[in-house]
């Protein structure tokens, strides 16, 4: 008869629950991991899709500011066409060019109209801004 039958029993089944434990924790310590790792990739994606984003942002802005300095140098370039279509020399050249025959007013030809002025031209009214007819 085997004295330590009994004692070999429950230390079996001590090590039988004890590995059986053992592979709970490492089940629960690979799904830690997993649900670790897929954060990580939460993550990661969300700053690559910042970054992305951000770049893009960067782009539109580079692109703006290159059609701001284009608009810009074409308002200097009609500002200057404007100043020399609105030179004498340009307007004296058209006048005869198309013969005009326009000359520039005579010193007594020009008078200034005070208050007291206005109520002489009554009969005088103003249609639009660019027009006045006379009225009878």
């Amino acid at each position: 008869m085997n004295v330590y039958k009994n004692d070999r029993g429950p230390s079996r089944r001590k090590r039988h629950n004890s590995s059986f434990k053992s592979k709970g924790h490492y089940a629960t310590l690979w799904i830690l991991i997993f649900a670790l790792v897929l954060v990580a990739f939460g993550f990661t994606n969300k700053a690559v899709e910042y970054s992305s984003q951000t770049e893009d942002d960067l782009r539109t802005i580079t692109k703006i500011n290159r059609e701001i300095k284009q608009l810009d140098s074409e308002i200097a370039y009609l500002n200057i066409e404007k100043e020399s279509l609105m030179s004498r020399k340009h307007i004296y050249n058209k006048i005869a060019e198309y013969k005009l025959g326009l000359r520039e007013a005579e010193p007594q030809q020009i008078c200034r109209l005070g208050r007291s002025d206005i109520n002489a031209y009554a009969h005088l009214r103003v249609i639009s801004n660019k027009s006045v007819a006379l009225l009878r």
